[in-house]
Parts: C-alpha cells; structure tokens; sequence
C-alpha cells in the first residue's frame, strides 16, 4: 500500500477548494461529495492522510500544483525514478536555524544545494523538490503571510518567457517563509563574459524589451526584478530562455530584520524608489542598468549599500564609462526624472540606431 500522510502549513483560507476537489476527482477518482468531504477534514483537522496509487512524487508534485500548501509527516510508496528526487526524504531534516546547502525545509519537500545570493532570512538558493526532475529557485525570508500582487498571483502561467511559480510556504524550523519557482534553463547571463561586446549586449537588450511587453500582456511587471542574477539564457547563442524576476519583488514586497536590505550586492530599484516613491514601474530603468553592467562590468553607480542608495537616487551615474553610441542609446532610460525617462518603444529604437549591424547598412 502507497500513502502520504500530509499536513497543513497554512490556515485553511489559503486552500483553493476548487483546485483541491478537481485534484481528488481527477487524481482519485473520488466522486464530488467524497472530494469535498476530504477538503473538509483538511480544512478542519489541519491534516489529511491519503492512499495513493503511482509515484508518491508525482502525487506531491500534484497536490502543489492543486493549490495544498503541505509538509509532508509520513510516507510509503516507491520512489521516483529520476535519480534528483530519490535523494530527497519525505520526512524533514533537523535543522539549525539556519539554511544552507543539505538542510531540507517545508516538511521534507525541499532540499537545499548552494547558496546564490544573501543568507538565511533574505536569500536566494538553488535546490530541489520532492517529485520535481527539474531545478528549482527558493527565495526566502522572514516568515510572514504570502504576498498579494500581480506577480505572486500567477500560477500556472502559460508563458515560456518567464520561470514557473511553483507555491509560497513557510518553514517552523528556520522561521522563514518561502517561494518556489522552476529554474529556467541556460545560465544567469551576470556569468557569461559580455564586457565590451556591444553587439551582443544590443541585441540581448531587444529581447529583453520584447519580453517585458509580453509580461505585460499578462499584468506583470517585473520592475526592478530585472537584473543580471535573473535573466537565463543559452551561453552559446545567448537567447534568453526565460526571466526569474520574483525573487527581487518577493524580498522588496516583505517586512525585514534592521539593517537587512536586499539578497543583492547591487540595486536596480529606481532614483524615485531609492528616495522613498516607488510609485513607477522601473522595469525600463532596471533593464537599461542591466545592459549597463553587462557592457561594462561594472554596476551603473560606485559605492555599495547606503552609498549606492543615495547615489541612484541622486542619478550619479557613471555613463562616461559606455562606449560611444551606446551612452546616447541607455542615457534617456536612466533620467533621474521618471517623467522624462524613455519607454519601452524609445529604448529599442535607440539600440537599434545604435547597433554595430545599423551601422553597415
């Protein structure tokens, strides 16, 4: 016999009842009034302990999928043919309180590999999921309730240009709360070596234009979540495979610890967010600062910390450091004015003036 005995790790209103029933309909093939009597004792118990058939991984992938923030308390069954999921425990780690590569979290369904960016309580981690073949990006910081915005609001998105929400849950052990996403393919392109290579940093710029309108269409912005550290793409032809911008949205949207200020060594948040107005979008600013550093290899402002804060929202920006053309194409996307600062349409006919191939024509 397969079972996994699951519990909630939030309060009831966070359970979808329609993802919940059409998951038992689909998946058990459990008549409607037997469907809803097991979201009624999960709703009221706060726990639910059910007889699977198939792959315990693919029933946890599922039950995600279906809206169920869960831990996992007991398990039997097989497990996963995909060797990345054999490594992972249905039962959870002790943990320290602090998280790093080998600490499980959430119940046993996550598994921590490396470090990317910050500690513990505002960070990014690669990783893995118990049922997911695929790496994933965990966000995390201190544990409070899920976000409500457009971008935390998209699951199952049908898009190719943007990594995959997977669920928000929180963690007792480390008393952090997390985000999970797919990691896009390829590789973040701040690891490829594009200093100097105009060309290519134009026309990795015109994709990233196009895909910020795609976004758009379906009401996200990634604002400043554009940047470097996540933008994916092929290091061989340098397409982008996809954008991961929540991680940056995720840490400005929550309450931090004093003196916690982001996961990143360098800001992309606009002059007005730096001065305490973050009314304006800022996806054409951070996607200018990003071409930027790309260029040049170095951040579009000295200083770090407090210093770059002030610096960015007193525009000192250091465009003398672009090449010739290139200045003329990203300087109007980074007017200290957000009234006078380019959109979208005007930063890629700018690159496009500006490319060395507009150039031969």
């Amino acid at each position: 016999m397969r079972y996994l005995h699951i519990k909630g790790t939030r309060q009831a209103a966070y359970v979808d009842p329609i993802g919940f029933m059409n998951f038992f309909r689909g998946r058990a093939g459990l008549r409607l009034p037997d469907a809803k009597k097991q979201l009624d004792e999960f709703a009221n118990n706060g726990e639910l302990f059910i007889e699977v058939s198939g792959d315990l991984p693919t029933w946890v992938s599922a039950l995600e999928e279906a809206g169920i923030q869960f831990a996992v308390l007991d398990a039997v069954g097989n497990p996963a043919r995909d060797s990345s999921a054999v490594e992972l425990s249905a039962s959870p780690s002790v943990n320290t309180g602090e998280i790093g590569p080998g600490v499980v979290l959430c119940g046993g369904r996550l598994f921590i590999d490396k470090l990317l960016d910050g500690d513990h309580s505002r960070g990014r981690f690669r990783g893995r999921g118990l049922g997911r073949s695929r790496p994933l990006l965990i966000a995390t910081r201190l544990r409070q309730p899920a976000p409500d915005a457009a971008w935390a609001r998209c699951f199952g998105l049908d898009t190719p240009w943007l990594a995959r929400l997977l669920r928000f849950d929180d963690d007792v052990s480390t008393d952090v709360s997390v985000m999970v996403e797919e990691e896009p393919a390829g590789v973040p392109v701040v690891s490829v070596g594009l200093a100097g290579e105009v060309a290519k940093v134009i026309a990795l710029g015109l994709q990233l234009i196009d895909i910020v309108e795609s976004l758009e269409g379906v009401a996200i912005s990634p604002g400043c979540g554009l940047r470097p550290e996540l933008v994916y793409v092929d290091p061989l032809t340098l397409r982008v495979a996809a954008v991961a911008p929540r991680a940056a949205l995720f840490h400005q949207d929550g309450r931090q610890a004093p003196g916690i200020f982001s996961s990143f060594n360098d800001l992309y948040f606009t002059p007005e967010a730096c001065r305490g107005y973050p009314g304006s979008d800022g996806s054409v600013f951070a996607l200018a600062a990003t071409l930027y550093r790309l260029v040049t290899g170095m951040h579009v402002v000295r200083g770090e910390g407090a210093d770059q804060v002030q610096r960015i929202a007193q525009g000192d920006f250091n465009l003398e450091l672009l090449p010739l053309g290139l200045r003329e194409a990203l300087e109007p996307s980074l007017a200290l004015n957000p009234e006078s600062r380019a959109g979208l349409d005007e930063l890629r006919g700018a690159l496009v003036r500006c490319s060395p191939s507009a150039e031969g024509e």
